[in-house]
């Protein structure tokens, strides 16, 4: 039997073990916000952190962070207004966009999306859930392939429309962490930021519309996604769609214990086709660190109305 003072020994090792597995978290948070700082003033970008509410970090370590990151460095000037994009900034995308147009060509990509096209008349391509280049969690190496594909994917349906002389598609966005920082920056690159849920009214989703969400939340999906019935969507595979909502059905936050989930996919996928996109589009995504590019990439989908 353990004695009282063993008891406390304990308690008191399994406090100090927690109390130092929070301080690396914080310690890996502050050194993974300053690099992405760091990162958007090389473009001569103004870095602008949007902390989630209730978080808060030790400033002194956070400076401390950021001077390590930018040790000789010279950056260009930023530019007075957070989210303002710069000239750097903007050259740079459209690499990351050119480098991904030609990766999709290699791989198939490019084909499978101009295959489900050739049916399509599409006037709005719909991205849900990009996140925010502001936000403090936020991997600004995953966040810009991932923007570099969705600019690759909507040249693609702008050459559509020019070839079979339709209406000029317009790109909008939408996620409720953006942060007027975004709006200015996703404005600047030619899109349109909507407030949520505006995108999956009849006036944003329908008919027409590509919609693109990149592993956003089931409730996205099921409340938003499948009931709109978009034209064409690129999202996670329907069987771990179903799987995911099944499992946080109930949850405060997921599915509700009244939702159809078998009823809602069903209906969705009734008169459509589907291609598998995981393969042909996880080259676009090199490996990074602190998030392999199957988290991004897996499961993906490609599906479409006949």
């Amino acid at each position: 039997m353990s004695s009282n003072s063993d008891s406390a020994s304990s308690s008191g090792s399994d406090s100090s073990s927690s109390g130092n597995s929070s301080d690396a978290a914080w310690d890996l948070l502050l050194h993974s916000i300053a690099e992405r700082e760091t990162w958007l003033k090389s473009y001569g970008m103004m870095p602008y952190t949007h902390m989630l509410e209730n978080n808060e970090y030790d400033t002194e370590k956070f400076d401390a962070y950021k001077a390590i990151e930018e040790e000789g460095k010279h950056f260009p000037v930023c530019k007075d207004t957070p989210g303002v994009l710069s000239d750097e900034f903007k050259q740079h995308l459209e690499q990351r966009k050119e480098y991904c147009i030609d990766l999709m060509a290699k791989s198939g990509a490019r084909e499978q999306i101009l295959c489900a096209l050739e049916t399509q008349c599409i006037e709005k391509v719909v991205v849900l859930a990009l996140g925010s280049i502001f936000d403090c969690d936020i991997n600004q190496t995953i966040w810009e392939h991932e923007l570099g594909l969705i600019l690759a994917i909507f040249h693609l349906v702008k050459q559509h429309a020019q070839r079979n002389k339709t209406p000029n598609p317009k790109l909008i966005f939408q996620d409720p962490i953006f942060c007027t920082a975004d709006d200015r920056l996703l404005t600047d690159l030619g899109g349109e930021v909507v407030q949520s849920p505006e995108a999956f009214t009849t006036k944003h989703t329908g008919d027409k519309t590509f919609v693109i969400a990149l592993n956003a939340p089931h409730v996205i999906a099921y409340y938003g996604i499948y009931p709109s019935s978009p034209a064409m969507c690129l999202i996670n595979k329907i069987e771990k769609s179903i799987e995911g909502a099944l499992e946080c059905k109930g949850h405060a936050g997921g599915i509700r214990d009244s939702t159809d989930v078998l009823g809602v996919v069903k209906a969705f996928m009734e008169g459509r086709e589907s291609v598998d996109m995981h393969e042909v589009v996880l080259p676009i995504c090199p490996c990074v660190p602190s998030c392999k590019p199957s988290d991004v990439f897996e499961n993906m989908a490609l599906y479409w109305k006949k």
